[in-house]
């Protein structure tokens, strides 16, 4: 990993949380129902319950920014200097749960199989490319802005977790960081119990049966996905007929939506267990990027 993505990960990785999890225990008994099952064509109609308590989906620059300018007037106090400036903004057409539940999109199957697309925009698209920054930040810089080195610099004390955390601690205003539930974890554990839901195998079976019909053997859209035939710089003739009837089995079954459902089942029951932890979160995220905002537009 690149240097500068340690530096910026200190920011995202206070806003996503340091804590422990308190995940659905493995031999929780019976599954949740599914509300209603919908019928999802777009990868951007994709919302997901626990997304409210995600510092990813948050725009990230945003907070980003305004800790780096923070952060370099605590920087210039102890006699240096801070040349990051933030992160690039992400592309805000990149829908966030664009491969979640593999491809259904008949239009990119036919052209691209299973490749990734083609970034829009080579400098934003994903949400971090990589840093903007003035030059490369120095050794004593890094020390004093992560925390990591003397505690006096110039003379001078290097606040508690260095100028980077002493900047979030000012979006945050006051309010204590929690201890967190680590949410991204909660959605991955939510991810995994849906494929593991009795109405989702069915569905993965009956995804099976038609890809069988149309001359192809695989058990789950993973295994197609995965298909080390596929490890080739472009989609071959044989990959994009391969992708094409996946997703045509996946519209003819409604796979995406029953998985959809069956994530939204999880993760509301993971709500539902961690309802306190999880607002103490939302709440100092929305305080965090709140601050954050008028930091930026006051810059």
């Amino acid at each position: 990993m690149r240097r500068e993505r340690v530096l910026l990960s200190l920011a995202g990785a206070l806003l996503l949380g340091l804590g422990g999890c308190q995940g659905e225990p493995s031999s929780a008994a019976g599954e949740p129902p599914l509300g209603p099952v919908p019928t999802i064509g777009d990868a951007r109609e994709i919302t997901l319950p626990l997304d409210a308590y995600l510092a990813v989906t948050l725009k990230w620059h945003v907070p980003d920014l305004a800790i780096n300018r923070l952060g370099r007037d605590c920087m210039r106090r102890l006699g240096l200097d801070w040349p990051v400036i933030g992160l690039v903004p992400p592309d805000s057409t990149a829908p966030r749960y664009g491969r979640r539940y593999g491809i259904f999109d008949a239009d990119r199957a036919a052209r691209h199989g299973y490749k990734p697309l083609p970034p829009a925009n080579s400098a934003s698209a994903g949400g971090e490319e990589g840093p903007r920054q003035e030059r490369e930040p120095t050794e004593v810089e890094t020390a004093v802005w992560t925390g990591r080195g003397e505690s006096k610099v110039n003379g001078l004390p290097v606040p508690e977790g260095g100028c980077g955390a002493e900047a979030l601690r000012a979006l945050a205003g006051g309010i204590e960081q929690p201890p967190e539930t680590r949410v991204e974890l909660l959605a991955d554990e939510a991810h995994q119990r849906a494929e593991q839901h009795s109405r989702m195998i069915a569905t993965f079976e009956r995804w099976s049966r038609c890809m069988s019909q149309r001359g192809f053997d695989y058990r789950k859209p993973s295994a197609a996905n995965d298909d080390p035939r596929w490890n080739t710089e472009h989609a071959t003739p044989a990959e994009i007929e391969t992708a094409k009837a996946d997703v045509a089995c996946k519209l003819e079954t409604n796979l995406v939506g029953v998985w959809y459902a069956a994530e939204v089942a999880y993760q509301t029951r993971a709500i539902e267990k961690n309802a306190a932890r999880l607002q103490a979160v939302k709440d100092y995220h929305d305080a965090v990027q709140r601050n954050a905002a008028k930091v930026v537009t006051a810059g």
